[in-house]
């Protein structure tokens, strides 16, 4: 029994270093376009002032440093914070503190305006709060190269235990969600989604016509969500992989087809951390090989 959950519950530590850098990016990239409308959404003189969500929105138990005042200047300032911990993130430096702070002010930032979240911002916070536990500093960072790296780059503990059961609900639960006709008799949900103006891209309209591709996909989104994870969840190394290219092909497709904010990236960059070592060891022969010949 234990070697399963071993098996279940092991990462690797290149991978979830991958993860971390990826992330970094889409966080920086998120908190970029928040400053293009920096005033409008976060600022006393936009459409959410402060007086406005502490009567209808706040939980008084929440941290939000945004709610300290309504000024500009202020609130760029606390983004500039939030960039350079982003970025110290990226780079691997103390990664611990770099999660836990970005955690923080990710948190205080998604408290100040709730009305412009969705599925993304929150599942930004939870792989924030896994990655904490699960030693995702260990390579590639600057802290690798001041401490070294692990001899054994496989992990297997409570944080690992939690980011792959955090990703196996995610995915169950939306197929419990989807038990309706329209998903699994009908098949009919993903093009009712496309004709959804507001959120698809030009794309979209071009396949609407197809209706067969409609409904196969339609079926296809519901098999992906109940089977990639528990092909993750082998451990077994190629079934391990077709679990997490069977999933990333999903969310590829709902990028490509409907604008829903973050949540196809950052679904992405998650399932970048589920990528089994063998990859990692055959670059590194690849490398070493390309490096050798000229020799």
């Amino acid at each position: 029994m234990r070697k399963l959950l071993r098996w279940c519950f092991t990462l690797d530590l290149r991978s979830l270093a991958v993860a971390r850098i990826c992330l970094s990016l889409v966080l920086l990239a998120d908190l970029l376009i928040r400053l293009t409308v920096l005033e409008d959404f976060h600022c006393d003189t936009g459409f959410m002032p402060r007086a406005e969500l502490v009567q209808f929105k706040y939980v008084p138990s929440s941290i939000c440093f945004h709610l300290f005042s309504g000024a500009t200047w202020l609130m760029a300032l606390l983004f500039l914070v939030h960039i350079a911990c982003v970025v110290a993130l990226g780079l691997g430096y103390r990664t611990q503190l770099a999660t836990a702070l970005c955690w923080l002010m990710g948190n205080s930032l998604q408290t100040r305006n709730p009305f412009i979240l969705d599925s993304g911002d929150r599942l930004l916070m939870l792989i924030l709060l896994w990655g904490f536990f699960c030693d995702w500093g260990k390579f590639y960072s600057l802290d690798s190269r001041k401490n070294g790296v692990p001899s054994d780059p496989r992990v297997c503990h409570l944080g690992t235990a939690g980011f792959v059961l955090q990703l196996v609900s995610l995915y169950w639960f939306s197929v419990y969600y989807k038990w309706d006709p329209v998903w699994l008799s009908e098949g009919t949900a993903l093009y009712i989604a496309l004709n959804l103006e507001l959120f698809c891209r030009p794309l979209a309209k071009a396949v609407l016509p197809f209706w067969d591709l409609m409904k196969a996909s339609t079926h296809l989104t519901v098999f992906a969500e109940a089977v990639g994870p528990l092909l993750i969840l082998t451990g077994q190394k190629w079934l391990r992989l077709a679990g997490v290219l069977m999933l990333s092909v999903l969310h590829l497709g709902i990028f490509a087809l409907m604008s829903i904010g973050v949540f196809p990236l950052v679904s992405l960059t998650y399932l970048v951390a589920f990528l089994p070592g063998f990859l990692w060891d055959r670059l590194r022969r690849g490398r070493g090989d390309k490096v050798s010949a000229p020799e």
